[in-house]
């Protein structure tokens, strides 16, 4: 049997820089619901750094029988050292014996569901917003549009779908050379960043809006070379506006790959390397643990804007941020 799903699947988020007319403060917090749907997960020996798929003649797919709660699992919602969720299990198929496996590929759906608060730590603060709530009712328009949370002090937090916004993940670093890791080492070099300034149609860029500092009339910036990705707003010159909002998904501290995040898509792909390379033994049926922290794990951006004319718009913008996660398949 196949014991504790999911642990998930940290991605670094590089967003939310705000110059000129908004300012921009970050904090986290502890999320009490933290809901991930997987998709699916197999064993790789091998995989192409490319294409995130895995290679080989021995792939194993793990077959899924979670299906409680939509097939969704809360991380956050298990006492330590016990199972939250089970995904599936090596009964069947059988796993091939004297394979040695050392990756894991998950897809997951791009949508995750939290629950929480997250105080303002910075001191002073430029915004004088407080406290941000995850609130239910906030949807994202498109995959482009941010998520808003509730900055009301007096707001229960309710449940909030996050969908990842568009972003480029590495398979964009990898076909433009831009990007230093390897099969079993994360990317750390995040100057794909800059190709997405100079060329917002490139491959996986993308810059994003907040919905309320549209309402107010601010200026995001949307491309230099490609002023249509958001028709009739924004700015595609650099410099002139109020704020730029763009998600980097080609460098983690938790799994080693990420795929390109764009508009069509609805699930995104992530590889980890095991803790240990595992070898499949004849007779022996092996138990895969995904162990997590949620902490720190509900990310978010105070804001507040001011453009001429217009009143200032105060609020909060919420991410899902990177809860730890460790693997291990084991007898």
């Amino acid at each position: 049997m196949m014991n504790k799903i999911f642990a998930i699947f940290s991605v670094l988020l590089i967003s939310t820089v705000s110059l000129f007319a908004a300012d921009f403060e970050f904090s986290t917090g502890d999320p009490d619901i933290f809901k991930v749907k997987p998709i699916s997960m197999q064993l790789c020996e091998d995989w192409n750094r490319s294409t995130g798929v895995c290679e080989g003649d021995n792939t194993y797919t793990i077959v899924k029988t979670m299906t409680a709660d939509d097939g969704r699992c809360d991380i956050a919602g298990a006492t330590q050292n016990a199972i939250a969720c089970t995904f599936g299990s090596f009964d069947s198929p059988v796993l091939p014996s004297a394979v040695t496996y050392p990756y894991i590929r998950v897809e997951l759906s791009r949508t995750m569901w939290l629950r929480g608060s997250v105080t303002n730590t910075n001191s002073p603060s430029s915004t004088g917003v407080s406290i941000c709530h995850t609130d239910g009712t906030k949807t994202q328009a498109n995959n482009s549009q941010n998520a808003e949370g509730n900055s009301a002090s007096d707001f229960t937090p309710t449940l909030q779908a996050l969908t990842f916004v568009n972003g480029a993940g590495n398979e964009a670093t990898v076909a433009a050379g831009t990007d230093n890791g390897s099969k079993t080492t994360a990317n750390t070099d995040t100057s794909y960043a800059n190709t997405c300034v100079s060329d917002a149609s490139a491959q996986g860029c993308s810059w994003n809006s907040l919905p309320s500092l549209v309402a107010q009339g601010a200026d995001h910036f949307i491309g230099s070379s490609n002023g249509s990705q958001i028709s009739g707003v924004g700015t595609s010159t650099w410099g002139a506006q109020d704020y730029y909002m763009s998600a980097g998904y080609m460098a983690s501290t938790e799994h080693i790959w990420m795929s390109d995040v764009e508009e069509a898509d609805t699930s995104m792909i992530l590889m980890y390397v095991l803790g240990t390379p595992y070898t499949t033994k004849a007779g022996t049926t092996p138990t895969l643990k995904m162990s997590f922290s949620v902490a720190d794990a509900l990310d978010v951006d105070f804001f507040k804007s001011e453009v001429g004319g217009q009143d200032d718009v105060l609020g909060c913008t919420v991410y899902v941020g990177s809860p730890g996660v460790s693997i291990l398949l084991y007898d």
